[in-house]
């Protein structure tokens, strides 16, 4: 095992075992090509194939990586590109049709172990010889715990990829200052991939600096020593990050107000003692929202970490800066407020522990040392105390329950470890060859990662390739029929069906939905207090809110499974599975208003979505329209419920823990205009202080959950007619209900069609050019007007009247607008996101002073 091979050789089983030990999973799984089922599951399934497939209309279609208009109601792209569509691996979808995107994902991730392997192989062996134990640990690297366990998060795999190079650059440069492009430029490339693994590579490349230099020199003489290394680490770090400003700070400015999870404190994460539990096969129970680090490594790099710390010729203060390091990076992730720093200062929603793959990058790296031909062999002394150790520990998992670790895991893992140290053991005491040694060892060390690989996809369920394409080809044909019902027009369509919250981005139309990293939480809150469904990091249409609603921000079409609708649309396309329905009242996302509009306020309207929209409709035409009328007569009574009166909310108490318990609305109707044959319809929304679980039912029909975390908007509870008393109950889940108020309203549709139409008198059009350009038409009857569009202000529109730049002013405290006065006018709206210019400069200085930096010219002018 210890004889030098060919590099090529080497290289190469290092990219294609993994894929094919992928490949051999996949068929066990029954995964594409092997069956039906796909590797697409949780973010995979419900963000990233989404992106995909918006990505190959902005690299073949007119949209651009500047601005949305499929992402709720229009936003920003430099957050999103930055953070979704820069990983090189993102375009390989560009080869595949919409309906195949998930075979690309596979396709992906087959190449992200290839290359994981390959990269680490290339570390191992530049950094020491080409063995064929590098083979062994590069497989090891691309099978670690994190990739196994988060595969489905898909904006990672660069950094990954990536690491053992930036890794390699970075010894480069400690061993001659003056070798630094590798490092330079394979940083440049992390950070640029993805801005959020590439920050928390350029940490660990720190502390890794830090680790190196501490091995080269005593503490006493580390500056001394290492001024060269120092300044050539600080330049090239600085200078890398540099190159990337073009993105980074466009980025950095779209993505202020978006996330905003800053917390601090020195509460612990995770049990610590039990942390080490994370080594064992098997050990990941599909938990990626919270629970400990995934850094498991194999059975094979666990003996190696114990032949390293136990070589007795090995210094003592490697091995004790070595154990340091590790220390430190479990107490960065156990630790709140150090964990938080390395996430960017946001606590991660979900797939906790984003950077533990460094760990076991570092890990592998030292059980690569502790592999010698001469002295790897433990001595019987030495292997009853590893295994002594062993056992102890899995006796203590077993007897605190450890969550994750139990008799399963520990006595496979524990047979790979018998395994592995005898064959070590047999060899370097000459028992048997070199070759069979090898094979052995393979054969162990890849059934050990692929079982542990393996038994992770168990605890997932992955999306059926077969049920994704009829979706996409029925929904796709739905949404190419509706688009020729006005193909010139811009306009919003929403669905009472969901897939995800961003079909808008899979069918590239204008929608409301969506659930992104990067949504800035000011347009969510706008969203919430409309009456959709927003909980702060995505806003979600998903049925039938207040035909008000629809007009107001430009939904001209809704696609329904049934053939009608709530609302009283007429359908316009009929197909097999779904149905078009057009709203009549629509006026498009662009209009005329008066300039009133600019001092609604959003955030005044108190958890009121009624009268925030009556707001809106009432300050762009300057009329009373009452189109959303508040019912007068609402009785409320309790069944087996006591109220506790708190601050601005009533808490409910069960008093009967056994029996049914409700509060109860008798909402009788007054409309004076409700239709004898239709009704009119009455729709609800109750506020309360938090999320809680509930039902809420119209007389016996169970109208859904509420106050969760999915449900909590306005709800259509369709015809009602003059004189008619609705029952509508509100029924905890639990013991105890909060409620802050209750709302209800039915819509006249008299009114509102009065309303629209006089809207309408106004003529605008409005052609989309490209997703950053857009021209249109207007003809307004009076002055004094202003332009409104259903999009979020954003000052890095440029916005044309008749060719002269005009300003614009938020309207309702969220959309643009801009002033125009009487007669026709020709418009054109431009987006460059900002901060890109300033960027693009500081870029191509730092990319100049890169060049001439890693030629050395410096230093030889210098001499001279």
């Amino acid at each position: 095992m210890e004889r030098k091979c060919n590099k090529k050789l080497l290289y190469a089983l290092s990219f294609f075992i993994p894929v094919l030990m992928l490949l051999a999973i996949h068929f066990f799984h029954g995964i594409f090509p092997f069956g039906d089922a796909t590797i697409m599951t949780g973010d995979s399934e419900y963000q990233f194939i989404d992106y995909l497939s918006y990505l190959k209309t902005i690299v073949f279609g007119n949209n651009d990586y500047s601005y949305s208009f499929s992402k709720n109601l229009g936003g920003n792209m430099a957050g999103f590109t930055a953070y979704y569509y820069l990983g090189p691996l993102a375009y390989i979808s560009l080869l595949f049709p919409a309906r195949d995107l998930p075979i690309a994902l596979g396709v992906m991730l087959m190449l992200t172990v290839g290359l994981c392997s390959l990269t680490n192989c290339i570390y191992l062996t530049e950094t020491g010889s080409p063995r064929k134990l590098n083979l062994l640990l590069a497989i090891t690297y691309a099978y670690s715990g994190f990739l196994a366990s988060y595969y489905q998060i898909i904006l990672y795999y660069a950094a990954q990829i990536l690491l053992p190079l930036v890794m390699l650059g970075l010894e480069r440069l400690i061993n001659d200052p003056k070798k630094r492009i590798l490092y330079m430029v394979t940083l440049s490339a992390a950070v640029l991939t993805n801005y959020y693994s590439g920050y928390m590579i350029c940490i660990f490349s720190l502390l890794m600096f830090i680790y190196k230099l501490l091995l080269r020199s005593d503490l006493k003489n580390l500056l001394k020593d290492n001024v060269e290394q120092i300044k050539s680490f600080i330049i090239s770090s600085v200078l890398a990050v540099s190159v990337s400003a073009f993105n980074l700070i466009p980025t950095a400015l779209s993505l202020s107000g978006s996330k905003d999870n800053f917390a601090l404190g020195f509460g612990r994460q995770f049990p610590f003692s039990q942390v080490f539990s994370k080594l064992y096969t098997g050990a990941f129970k599909g938990n990626v929202s919270t629970g400990m680090p995934n850094i498991y490594c194999g059975m094979f790099v666990v003996l190696l970490l114990f032949v390293y710390f136990v070589d007795r010729h090995r210094a003592l203060k490697e091995k004790l800066l070595s154990a340091g390091f590790i220390v430190f990076m479990l107490l960065n992730m156990y630790i709140s407020t150090l964990d938080v720093i390395w996430h960017g200062m946001n606590k991660p929603i979900g797939f906790p522990f984003r950077y533990s793959y460094m760990l076991c990058f570092f890990m592998i790296m030292l059980s690569y040392k502790g592999y010698s031909n001469k002295r790897s062999a433990l001595s019987v002394k030495q292997l009853l105390i590893f295994f002594g150790v062993f056992l102890m520990y899995s006796a203590y998992l077993l007897l605190v329950h450890n969550e994750t670790t139990g008799i399963r895991e520990i006595l496979f893992s524990l047979l790979m470890l018998l395994c592995i140290a005898g064959i070590i053991n047999a060899y370097v005491r000459k028992w048997v060859g070199r070759k069979f040694a090898f094979l052995i060892m393979g054969f162990v060390i890849i059934l050990d990662l692929a079982f542990n690989a393996s038994d992770a996809l168990n605890y997932f369920e992955l999306a059926s390739l077969s049920e994704y394409r009829a979706y996409i080809d029925e929904m796709g044909k739905t949404v190419s029929d509706m688009k020729a019902q006005a193909p010139d027009e811009m306009y919003r369509t929403e669905k009472y069906v969901r897939r995800t919250h961003n079909d808008a981005m899979q069918f590239d139309y204008m929608g409301l939905s969506h659930f992104s990293s990067s949504e800035k939480r000011e347009k969510l809150t706008f969203l919430g207090k409309t009456g959709i469904r927003s909980n702060g990091n995505w806003a979600f249409f998903g049925e039938s809110n207040t035909a008000l609603f629809d007009t107001l921000f430009g939904v001209k079409y809704i696609i329904s499974k049934y053939r009608t609708i709530p609302n009283h649309y007429g359908r316009v396309v009929t197909d097999d599975e779904y149905k078009v329905f057009e709203n009549d009242n629509y006026y498009g996302i662009m209009f005329i208003s008066n300039r009133d509009i600019r001092h609604v306020d959003y955030s005044a309207y108190i958890n009121n979505p009624f009268a925030f929209q009556e707001a809106i409709a009432d300050n762009i035409n300057g009329k009373d329209n009452k189109i959303l009328q508040g019912v007068t007569e609402a009785e409320r009574t309790l069944e087996n419920l006591k109220e506790i009166k708190e601050d601005g909310y009533s808490r409910f108490e069960r008093i009967n823990k056994e029996e049914e318990a409700a509060v109860h609305y008798s909402v009788k109707v007054l409309d004076p205009t409700a239709d004898e044959d239709t009704g009119e319809n009455l729709f609800v929304y109750f506020d309360a202080p938090e999320n809680q679980s509930a039902h809420i039912y119209r007389y016996d029909t169970d109208m859904g959950e509420y106050f969760t975390t999915y449900r909590w908007n306005v709800i259509n509870m369709e015809a009602q007619f003059k004189g008619d008393t609705y029952e509508i109950r509100v029924c905890p889940d639990g013991d105890e209900l909060t409620l802050s108020n209750a709302f209800f309203c039915y819509e006249d549709r008299d009114a509102l069609k009065t309303y629209a139409d006089d809207i309408k008198r106004n003529e605008c059009h409005l052609k989309k050019l490209t997703s950053s350009h857009v021209t249109g038409e207007v003809n307004v009857n009076e002055d004094e007007k202003c332009v409104v569009m259903t999009i979020p202000y954003d000052e890095n529109w440029s916005v044309t009247v008749d060719g002269v730049k005009v300003d614009t002013v938020p309207a309702v405290g969220h959309l643009i607008s801009f002033d125009v006065n009487k007669g026709k006018h020709n418009i054109e709206m431009k987006y460059s996101p900002k901060g890109r210019k300033a960027g693009i400069v500081i870029s191509m200085i730092a990319l100049i002073i890169c060049t001439i930096y890693s030629s050395n010219l410096f230093e030889k002018y210098h001499k001279k």
